[in-house]
């Protein structure tokens, strides 16, 4: 056989074996086929995150093709997602496509492009319903769960709505993508099931726990142990489970689910509803983004009214009195362009051409395995529409927030290397509101050296710090101030940690107030060998134009250093 071929023997062979799993294949032209599945295959509503829409596409013929698919059709107000791949000759790629819940639309038409041509045949893509503004909590089981446990977890929460769903896939067909899993506010899942993910899904998996999600490993009593990351600390025990910090989340290794062992689940997930605010004007005078905003139209109109007087009656009062109306079609131009001219001098000396912006972010930065979770707030102001819309990165999630989601026009999402929010987000003169929330791999790091009994630190974060407070291994803390990035700082004994030291960062919907209480008693968020940064501008998150101006933000650092740096 023809080794050039091989690999799309092997990969049509693949695409079969899924498609035979799970999802609907539909037929092209150019020898294009296209196989889709979604991970929330089963689910009948889902409230908040990122839907994945995974496309396997084949192409049998012999030449390379660009596929491009854009999804749904038409939508009335909400979400669209598109995005390309470059398919070889005799093989095939797969094309994820992401985008908010939010789209109110369960079943749409895609438009499919292959080579830039528009194909007449249409492939339905099926999400979940998304019914906008409900606080519902989502649990996501796999299949090697024991199926009484969802009705337990229902049982004990029937005073609150909450939904169990039932993975359709085994977990080896899992996303490898944490996008995917932030439908969710906990995933139950068996030590079998983490031994069987490949290891894209678990790392996944891990970056959605350590973004806030809730991680419950069933233990059987006749199955293999479950042995979590070394990174994430052991924060109680019971005969019947025991807790672990991951970051911003929390895994649960569970040795009975009897209904009297889940009511802190219930607890939990009560705190952890999904929080999306619709008053816009609320939120512009929490973040004190534009001060006035309701009053900026008034002196627009104060311009707007004598120019439209002297252009109409007195313009033609005058030309009238001296005979010479037919000069109105040079006066009108002229008092038009110097009414524009006005405004646009008005608007540039009021507000500039450069957007502004205010940010709150909270990173967990775990130095021993580089892993880095962050959550936050984007408030943004643009005097003009930025050109190129708005660039995130494909690992970060984002949610809408300060609009009526069954009022909002379309919003369209580009799907690549990069999220692109090309139309639709953000409008001269109108405030935006985004949570985001972001896993990573990142470097960035403070050293603690000793020194001739001296205690230094040396900011390797990127950017300047305000104040810094390190725990060592044997529960001192110090402290040091106004670091810049890149510079040592030696570091004042301040005294042991805190009697009330916070073991958990689990974090409720309000982040701006527990960014806000870090601040004020950083100390309280120590544990030994970790430090807590106060940053003078973000660092991990990252700015979704390259003019954007920042003030008044609120950034934090918690890292955990490597076993030895002190």
């Amino acid at each position: 056989m023809n080794h050039r071929i091989m690999p799309g023997v092997i990969f049509c062979c693949l695409t079969a074996f899924c498609a035979a799993a799970h999802g609907q294949k539909y037929l092209f032209e150019d020898g294009i086929s296209i196989t889709t599945a979604c991970q929330l295959d089963g689910a009948n509503e889902v409230y908040h995150g990122y839907i994945e829409h995974r496309l396997t596409i084949t192409n049998s013929s012999n030449q390379a093709r660009h596929v491009e698919v854009s999804a749904p059709e038409r939508s009335f107000g909400g979400y669209r997602a598109e995005g390309g791949v470059d398919v070889p000759a005799h093989s095939g790629a797969v094309l994820s496509l992401y985008h908010p819940v939010g789209s109110m639309w369960s079943a749409s038409s895609a438009v499919v492009r292959i080579d830039g041509r528009v194909q007449q045949d249409r492939m339905t893509v099926t999400s979940p319903n998304s019914p906008h503004w409900n606080a519902v909590s989502m649990v996501m089981f796999s299949r090697d769960v024991p199926p009484e446990m969802p009705m337990q977890l229902e049982r004990v929460a029937a005073s609150r709505p909450r939904l169990a769903h039932v993975a359709s896939y085994d977990v080896r067909q899992w996303s490898d993508n944490w996008l995917a899993y932030t439908p969710f506010e906990a995933l139950a899942v068996t030590p079998r099931d983490i031994t069987n993910m490949p290891p894209g899904v678990w790392s996944a998996i891990r970056g959605w726990v350590e973004c806030g999600g809730v991680l419950l490993v069933i233990q059987a009593a006749d199955g293999p142990e479950y042995e979590p990351p070394r990174e994430w600390r052991l924060i109680s025990e019971r005969a019947q489970d025991s807790a672990y910090a991951a970051s911003l989340g929390e895994c649960r290794v569970v040795n009975s689910y009897a209904d009297s062992d889940w009511g802190w689940l219930h607890g939990y997930l009560n705190t952890r509803m999904p929080t999306l605010q619709k008053d816009g004007g609320r939120l512009n005078s929490e973040f004190d983004l534009v001060p006035n905003l309701q009053r900026t139209s008034t002196p627009i109109l104060m311009v707007l009214i004598p120019i439209a007087l002297i252009i109409g009656p007195v313009n033609l009062f005058m030309l009238a009195r001296k005979n010479k109306r037919i000069w109105m079609l040079v006066t009108v131009p002229a008092f038009s362009f110097v009414a524009c001219a006005s405004l646009y001098g008005y608007a540039l000396a009021s507000e500039g051409l450069t957007p502004w912006g205010r940010t709150v972010e909270i990173t967990v930065l775990d130095q021993r395995s580089r892993r880095a979770s962050s959550i936050g707030w984007l408030a943004m102001y643009s005097p003009l529409t930025p050109r190129r819309g708005l660039t995130f990165a494909t690992s970060s999630e984002l949610t809408l927030q300060g609009v009526d989601m069954n009022h909002m026009g379309d919003r369209l999402v580009r799907c690549g290397d990069s999220q692109y929010l090309t139309s639709g987000w953000i409008q001269a003169r109108i405030p935006m509101f985004l949570t985001h929330r972001r896993s990573q791999i990142r470097r960035e790091r403070v050293e603690i050296i000793h020194s001739d009994g001296e205690v230094l630190a040396v900011n390797g974060l990127g950017t300047g710090i305000k104040s810094l407070h390190v725990a060592g291994p044997d529960g001192s803390v110090w402290s040091g101030a106004d670091i810049p990035a890149g510079r040592q700082a030696k570091l004042v004994k301040v005294g042991p940690l805190s009697a009330t030291t916070s073991h958990s960062l689990i974090i409720s919907t309000d982040w701006r107030q527990k960014a806000r209480s870090i601040v004020a008693d950083p100390t309280r968020y120590l544990v030994e060998n970790s430090y807590v940064a106060i940053m003078d501008a973000p660092v991990f998150l990252e700015q979704p134009v390259d003019n954007l101006r920042l003030d008044k933000s609120v950034c934090v650092v918690i890292g955990y250093l490597q076993e030895g740096s002190e």
